[in-house]
């Protein structure tokens, strides 16, 4: 039977939502959602949501905080005990998703659920977002992503793991002080630190090829990081148009 087990005992495989229905079903409810909201929403009046909305913020930056800090808590628990760090880059195959370090990963998994909340805000608000193609994009991408850490014990999904909850951190802040009102000097870097978010993927992904091709090491995953890989090239090049969006706007006079 599935159920949610501890911290220290923590099991993948006994763990709600860990089967692959849950990820299939969970993107095409989320699609379905977002078509028919983008229907009933076109000739209705906006709801006033922005309170909610700043909770809502609120909640995924903290959240992302805890899951940030508990994560670099677990690496270093694991890095005093095993003595190296090749486990970074190279999961042993015959590891099993098991334990605190993966409860982290498994947090972040679910997080990804509540995640496409952001997209029922903006439009049931009928907000003008820009990039809304993107975030759709992203949160029905990144939930298969994050169940193949797990399923797959992913070889350098800590990395992913720690970089993303730190930008979040950061990103939703600015969210929710936006709707607040205020002010955001730091708002351009947010896009720039996506992006070398991606950038540093790839850097890392070199040391597990050259580990995995270079020196015959057998890393755990390798199919679910193709996935993984294909999904941050995506993700980059678009950042990187969003960028330079942004900076053409800069450059306009107002």
């Amino acid at each position: 039977m599935l159920m949610l087990v501890g911290y220290e005992d923590f099991r993948w495989d006994t763990a709600v939502a860990s089967d692959w229905r849950w990820p299939a079903g969970g993107v095409c409810i989320y699609l379905a959602v977002v078509f028919a909201l983008g229907l009933l929403m076109k000739n209705s009046k906006p709801f006033d949501l922005q309170q909610v909305t700043v909770y809502h913020n609120l909640l995924l930056s903290i959240s992302s905080l805890v899951m940030f800090l508990g994560t670099v808590l677990e690496l270093l628990r694991r890095w005093s005990t095993s003595h190296d760090f090749q486990w970074f880059f190279c999961e042993d195959p015959k590891a099993l998703a098991v334990g605190p370090l993966y409860f982290w990963s498994y947090v972040y998994y679910l997080s990804k659920y509540y995640e496409m909340l952001d997209t029922v805000l903006v439009l049931l608000q009928k907000s003008r977002v820009p990039h809304f193609k993107l975030q759709v994009y992203h949160h029905a991408a990144v939930v298969p992503m994050a169940w193949l850490w797990c399923e797959c014990q992913q070889s350098l999904q800590w990395g992913g793991l720690l970089f993303n909850t730190l930008v979040h951190v950061i990103m939703y802040h600015y969210y929710a002080m936006k709707i607040l009102k205020r002010p955001t000097p730091w708002k351009k870097w947010i896009t720039k630190l996506q992006i070398l978010q991606f950038a540093t993927s790839f850097g890392l992904l070199g040391k597990t090829l050259w580990m995995s091709f270079g020196q015959g090491a057998s890393c755990a995953g390798m199919k679910a990081l193709l996935y993984n890989c294909i999904f941050n090239a995506t993700l980059i090049i678009q950042f990187i148009d969003v960028d330079k969006q942004n900076k053409d706007k800069e450059k306009k006079p107002k």
